[in-house]
């Protein structure tokens, strides 16, 4: 008798030796029967294509292996000393390959290969590689470890929905849990609380910030399955050479795949409560509390090892699934799940994720996010999310600033979306201090839950993903099976052949099944100009103004727009780096009496209506021109609170007429003001599109570029002269300047801060 001995599992692989103790002659000669006798019309083999049978001490019905044949056929055991296997027809009529238990195993498990053959074709025998294992031990009472581990370590998962969610075992943690050190590995001390955040991001970099640090990025290494030209090379193999090197050539070609690396983006189970738009910007806070992680060795059942001591983990119900000619591999996926969790961290965590509509109002998203936990109701001890934030060193949360900007109609303005959910720990607990302080008390680990799938002994590559591909998995029994059963049958070899293309067809499925589960970030439509306007502030430069502000859209009563004060840039006679005011005396020689300070809001193009055409001139007199009367004056006029023989002029626009403007990319991105009494040099200009205070010459240029005269237009009711200017009658007027506009794409990516400049305000 022959042993291959694992020293750390106890695994015997029992070959070599068989027994024959299968079944009586019949009295049939060979020539008088056909293989047909034997195996039924459509099956492939007398063993049903199985290439492992799992067989549980105790569980009489996985004794029985049912046979696809239509009579007695012999069994030869390979020699040990806990079973052997007879043929028998079961009272409906079918036979089986039936365990005879000979001695009660001394070790975990052990594999036995079991060959069926029908007495006149023994080149249609089989091979069967027997698993028989101890009864898997019940987790102990009051074991609240163990069983938090048996959860989740074996079963499928679906990658792309939340940490830790599981579909059914493919491995079974009983087996699991009876692994050697060199398997299997815990860290039961860890008691680590630990916070992350990222502010300003995109929706999917934010997703992706998140699952690389619960060891779930899909920035992972992978393989394809068999290109068509290897398929042609592979059946030209099978044709002139027999199955037996196409078998050998197929298992090696699988083996040298090279990897690729495949990227993707998923929202972890949170779709439908944050927006995917590219033009949302996000804050993410990850506050995780980890108390033990365990780790499967999954390299050491790798190919190279020739370690079968993985059969024995598997599930019976997922071997079964396997055993199909056409493996289904979206159903497949759906049912087993993508990926098998091998390893994890386990304790519990709290994620706040916060949402807006990109702008640069008053804060950053990450000061928006944490006044928004500030207005959460009291709690017992006191504390919010924010104290805890605050507590660990946050970059947003430490400190005091005045959140009273965020109103309503602020909240409306920016679209602001958020999710807050904690996992593990003692979820009835509303008040964060006393869920924390629950993992330092007896008992708690019975509330611990999957917070990762990475562990500390992972390599420092934290972009890879920690789960374990469930398609590798079926290549690993492949190549176990070819392996362990050396002396294969062309029976055996189609066996191993047809589950070794259900591989190769996982493999080569996978990236389209991933694909359809993607939540991809929605590309934002342009940024244009959805309205600008004159208004009055209090006279004198107060401190502190002009400030931007939250109005309705004045298209949408249902939409809110914010409002931001346009900038005197560098090329502006007066007030440069600060608010553009009209009412300077370097433009006019009158006395005002408030200051007059131009607003402009930007939004996504299919958000707004947006404008077509912007001029300076009097009320009565844009109704002159042709189509003058849809002009519409925003805010207040230039005569407004002035002393001097001014004309009433207004900022008149006209808004996008989507049953007249049928063009949606004639809509303006942005306005500049233009000085007539200097080579119509643009001294303001609305967001996106402004010259910054102490430009670089690169910015410069860009700037100039941008308002080229080729590139911007003015008032499509008279295009002759450029007598449209803020102020008119008959005082003394000095850098006269008129609306300009274009309808380029503005030159920045984002309307985030270091894109869009906000003036100084007064006394800064």
């Amino acid at each position: 008798m022959k042993y291959l001995k694992n020293s750390v599992a106890s695994l015997s692989i029992l070959s070599g030796l068989f027994c024959l103790t299968g079944c009586q002659d019949d009295g049939v000669l060979k020539g008088e029967v056909g293989i047909e006798e034997y195996v039924p019309q459509g099956t492939n083999d007398v063993a049903g294509s199985v290439l492992i049978h799992i067989i549980e001490e105790g569980d009489e019905d996985s004794r029985a292996l049912p046979l696809s044949v239509l009579r007695m056929v012999d069994i030869e055991t390979a020699q040990n000393e806990y079973v052997k296997f007879n043929c028998e027809q079961r009272k409906d009529g079918k036979w089986c390959a039936v365990a005879q238990i000979q001695k009660a195993l001394d070790k975990p498990f052990v594999v036995i290969p079991v060959k069926i053959i029908p007495k006149e074709f023994p080149e249609e025998a089989r091979t069967v590689l027997m698993v028989l294992r101890q009864k898997g031990a019940t987790t102990k009472s009051g074991d609240a470890i163990t069983s938090v581990y048996s959860e989740v370590l074996g079963k499928g998962t679906r990658c792309y929905g939340p940490v830790g969610n599981t579909l059914g075992s493919v491995l079974l943690y009983d087996q699991i849990s009876k692994l050697g050190e060199e398997y299997l590995t815990a860290n039961t001390t860890q008691k680590q609380f630990s916070m992350l955040e990222f502010s300003g991001d995109s929706y999917e970099k934010t997703m992706e910030d998140w699952s690389v640090n619960v060891g779930a990025s899909f920035k992972k290494t992978r393989k394809k399955g068999l290109t068509s030209s290897e398929k042609g090379i592979l059946k030209d193999i099978k044709d002139f050479l027999g199955d037996a090197e196409y078998e050998r050539q197929l298992t090696s070609m699988l083996k040298k795949k090279p990897s690729y690396v495949w990227t993707g983006s998923f929202d972890l189970g949170v779709s439908g409560s944050l927006s995917t738009s590219e033009s949302y910007e996000y804050y993410l806070n990850l506050y995780r509390v980890k108390m033990s992680e365990v780790r499967m060795n999954m390299s050491a059942f790798e190919q190279e090892k020739k370690d079968p001591a993985l059969l024995a983990l598997l599930s019976p119900t997922f071997v079964r699934a396997l055993n199909v000619d056409n493996i289904n591999t979206t159903a497949f996926y759906d049912d087993w799940g993508t990926d098998i969790i091998t390893q994890g961290s386990f304790g519990g965590y709290n994620i706040y994720i916060y949402g807006r509509q990109e702008n640069v109002y008053e804060y950053s998203v990450g000061f928006d996010a944490q006044g928004s936990l500030s207005r959460s109701k009291p709690t017992s001890t006191g504390k919010t999310w924010k104290d805890i934030y605050a507590n660990a060193h946050s970059d947003y949360a430490e400190g005091h600033f005045d959140v009273a900007y965020q109103n309503e109609n602020y909240e409306k303005a920016s679209k602001a979306v958020s999710l807050q959910t904690s996992t593990g720990g003692d979820l009835a607990i509303d008040d964060p201090q006393k869920w924390l302080d629950g993992f330092n008390t007896d008992g708690s680990d019975s509330k611990w839950a999957l917070i990762g799938y990475n562990v500390s002994s992972d390599d420092k590559d934290n972009t890879l993903c920690r789960l374990y591909p469930i398609e590798e998995l079926v290549g690993q029994i492949a190549f176990t099976y070819d392996q362990v059963v050396t002396d294969k049958t062309e029976a055996d070899i189609e066996a191993v052949t047809r589950l070794l293309n259900n591989y190769s067809e996982l493999l080569n499925a996978k990236d389209d099944y991933l694909d359809s589960k993607q939540v991809v970030q929605r590309a934002k439509s342009r940024l244009v100009l959805a309205d600008i306007l004159i208004k009055s502030g209090a006279n004198g430069h107060k401190n502190g103004e002009p400030t931007p502000f939250v109005a309705q859209d004045p298209n949408d009563q249902n939409n809110y727009l914010t409002y931001y004060p346009v900038m005197a840039n560098a090329n502006a006679p007066c007030e440069n780096g600060y608010a553009f005011e009209p009412t300077c005396h370097h433009y006019i020689d009158a006395t005002d009496n408030d200051d007059k300070y131009i607003y402009y809001a930007l939004a996504p193009s299919d958000k707004c209506l947006g404008i077509v055409d912007a001029v300076f001139c009097q009320e009565g007199t844009a109704k002159d021109f042709n189509g003058g009367k849809y002009y519409i004056p925003r805010g207040v006029h230039a005569d407004h609170d002035m002393d001097g023989a001014l004309d009433n002029n207004y900022l008149f626009v006209k808004y996008y007429d989507e049953g007249v403007d049928i063009d949606p990319s004639k809509k303006i991105t942005a306005i500049g003001f233009a000085n007539i009494d200097n080579h119509d040099v643009i001294i303001s200009s609305t967001g996106g599109s402004e010259l910054r205070m102490n430009a670089t010459e690169t910015e410069e240029n860009k700037f100039n570029q941008f308002w080229d005269k080729k590139n911007w237009n003015w008032y499509a009711g008279d295009r002759s002269g450029k007598s449209w200017v803020f102020y008119e009658g008959g005082l003394v007027r000095h850098n006269r300047f008129y609306v300009v506009y274009t309808t380029q794409d503005l030159p920045i990516q984002h309307f985030r801060e270091g894109s869009v400049w906000q003036p100084k305000r007064w006394g800064e």
